[in-house]
């Protein structure tokens, strides 16, 4: 079924979503103008198709969600200094998730695809015109990366200074398009279409003139993903030697880029941060602090936070709520079809995670909002001709 010449409904919602996508990374009013198609998009799901597959586990990803975004809330509520922007940001965008896990099928694999690339390469415009703009050169850049500081967060943060006006913190910034470019990624493959070199190349430098060392990392990650599950049986035979490679290239970058010995460097301390919550975590795991007070509780190294999203879920909410939260998003992956193809869309949440304060951002959760609506795409066991009469995107790689 193409839903796109057959449901203007199902046009607009997948217009939507893709105008969020693009504004999500300006910081232009507030950070503020992705909420537009957003809402609307909520708006719309309203009146929409509802799909009737999978409907027990459908049921119970939106009690886990019920139980998550109500104990966020409550907590704040509680808390002497209640903070309720993430608990918000956590309701409006389960909201989302949920919409798609009960819609039909939204999304025109290879025509988001295309939108995608047009957005990378609007975003990669405005980084350029910013750079040249603030009279930036490749020299300069390399020069200051060649000082005997080496590469330090101090050194990165002034060399992306001039995105600081228009786009959100550098890290955020590049790992939100780590998130888009995976999203790019699980469409094509999905659709068992292509991926050029040029178009891994303009991810890529979009993502390296963020000057993010851990977006850096993941997109290596995600390209080694998307090598390893989305090659035929004859390149897959060379896995080893990607995995060599992959690994030999992190082992340098994490020399060279990395010093775990100086406080300069922001990675000595998140691992500092690490060291201290587990020393803590039995404080507040059952009830959480809120987020203001955790963020008091560790003024003593000035930081507001411990810049890891598990750990400031329990933190602020309690493990219940991480469990619920985390919970929903495993049963969606495990639901989320094709096998193969889905972990170029799962993974860059996880990578996202791993590095950044909050999962609850839209920058996050819309990976899982692609992946929740997959669950409604019925794939059955037919042969591969069949499945290209079914599908007119191609097969799933499932049957290829």
């Amino acid at each position: 079924m193409n839903f796109r010449r057959e449901s203007p409904g199902v046009v607009g919602m997948q217009t939507l979503f893709l105008c969020s996508l693009v504004l999500y990374p300006f910081e232009v009013a507030g950070h503020t103008l992705y909420l537009i198609p957003q809402i609307l998009l909520l708006v719309l799901g309203m009146f929409m198709q509802q799909s009737r597959a999978l409907i027990p586990q459908k049921c119970f990803i939106a009690g886990l969600a019920a139980v998550a975004g109500t104990l966020a809330l409550l907590r704040e509520a509680l808390a002497d200094r209640a903070a309720f922007l993430e608990p918000t940001k956590l309701v409006l965008n389960l909201s989302t998730l949920l919409l798609l896990v009960f819609l039909v099928p939204v999304f025109d694999p290879i025509e988001s695809a295309r939108w995608l690339k047009r957005f990378a390469l609007v975003w990669l415009a405005v980084i350029l015109a910013a750079y040249i703009s603030a009279g930036t050169s490749t020299w300069q850049m390399l020069m200051l990366l060649m000082q005997p500081e080496g590469v330090t967060s101090t050194r990165l943060y002034e060399l992306a200074d001039p995105l600081t006006p228009i786009f959100l913190t550098k890290n955020i910034l590049a790992m939100y398009f780590v998130a888009v470019f995976g999203c790019f990624l699980y469409f094509r493959r999905s659709a068992g279409a292509r991926v050029s070199l040029l178009e891994k190349v303009l991810f890529v430098l979009l993502v390296t003139l963020a000057f993010s060392r851990q977006a850096f990392l993941a997109v290596v990650v995600l390209l080694s993903i998307d090598y390893f599950y989305c090659a035929g049986p004859k390149r897959r035979r060379w896995w080893p030697v990607l995995l060599l490679a992959a690994g030999l290239i992190v082992g340098l970058f994490l020399t060279f880029a990395f010093n775990f010995t100086s406080y300069q460097d922001g990675a000595t301390t998140r691992l500092e941060l690490w060291r201290v919550f587990f020393d803590r975590w039995t404080r507040f795991a059952y009830l959480g602090l809120g987020v203001h007070d955790l963020n008091a509780s560790l003024d003593y190294l000035s930081i507001d936070n411990y810049h890891m999203f598990f750990m400031n879920q329990i933190a602020a909410y309690g493990i219940v709520h991480c469990l619920a939260f985390n919970l929903l998003l495993a049963i969606i992956t495990f639901r989320t079809l094709p096998t193969r193809a889905r972990w170029l869309l799962l993974a860059p949440f996880w990578l996202n995670v791993c590095f950044q304060t909050y999962g609850y951002e839209y920058g996050n959760l819309f990976l899982y909002c692609v992946a929740a609506n997959s669950m409604n795409l019925a794939f059955p066991a037919q042969s591969p001709a069949s499945l290209q009469t079914t599908y007119p995107f191609g097969a799933p790689l499932e049957a290829r």
